[in-house]
């Protein structure tokens, strides 16, 4: 469960200092709250942090859902690589190449994004949001403490997609701290069983967590394709390092 929301949704400039946030924040759109974040992942020339992602239901009948994933982003500009569980990702300004180990295939496409910002964690998601926040969700922000600030969604009615949202984040640096949410998910009712007790929805929270912000210096060719995939005669082979790798090709650019 936890590695398909990591692949549908596969695809993190220094903000006011904490005293500032307490009388200004509020008069900010969320929509430019979240694009200060994005500034600041994108001011960095180099910047590695860690991931955990937490997946977890509520507990029924003694059965519970208990997932954990851990992973690892490096970014330089608009060049990104990162692993979530088995999956690598790469992405430059002409690729976007995800590698599924376990399954052992390739995926080769064009790249999802600009800047390295885009390439943060629930990014989409969180932009959806954000833009329609006011349709189905109450706004708060408040200050956890003296340097971290947060900003939830309250679900106003039962057409949200999701109860809650809230993103924690680093006021001095504007940096990722957490993404929590939670949703209901509905049964799943078989017309061909017979319940002795019927299926209910069931309360999921997914938690991504974020540390060691830290400033790596890789060598520019994690980034490059031709670490990964190379061209014979026009078709895409993955190199020896993935031989046996099948690839699925998407792309629309040239070679």
């Amino acid at each position: 469960m936890i590695k398909d929301i990591v692949r549908k949704t596969a695809m993190a400039t220094t903000f006011f200092m904490s005293l500032l946030w307490c009388t200004v924040a509020k008069a900010q759109t969320p929509k430019q709250v979240m694009e200060r974040i994005y500034q600041a992942y994108d001011s960095v020339p180099y910047l590695s942090f860690d991931v955990r992602y937490r997946y977890d239901s509520d507990t029924l009948y003694g059965d519970f859902t208990h997932e954990v994933m851990e992973g690892t982003y490096t970014m330089a500009g608009k060049k990104a690589k990162y692993r979530l569980g088995d999956i690598d990702f790469i992405q430059n300004d002409s690729f976007f190449i995800a590698i599924y180990n376990t399954e052992k295939y390739i995926i080769v496409a064009d790249p999802k994004s600009s800047n390295s910002g885009n390439e943060l964690p629930m990014r989409q998601l969180i932009d959806s949001l954000v833009d329609a926040y006011s349709l189905h969700y109450t706004l708060t922000t408040s200050m956890l403490d003296s340097t971290t600030g947060k900003i939830s969604f309250t679900a106003t009615d039962s057409t949200a997609a999701f109860s809650s949202f809230a993103i924690v984040y680093d006021t001095s640096r504007h940096f990722l701290k957490c993404i929590d949410y939670s949703f209901i998910e509905p049964p799943f009712i078989d017309p061909d069983v017979t319940y002795v007790v019927m299926p209910v929805a069931r309360k999921k929270r997914l938690r991504i967590e974020f540390s060691r912000y830290r400033v790596d210096h890789f060598s520019p060719d994690i980034y490059h394709q031709n670490s990964y995939i190379f061209f014979e005669d026009g078709v895409c082979k993955p190199v020896d390092r993935y031989s046996g790798y099948r690839i699925f090709y998407s792309r629309t650019g040239n070679n």
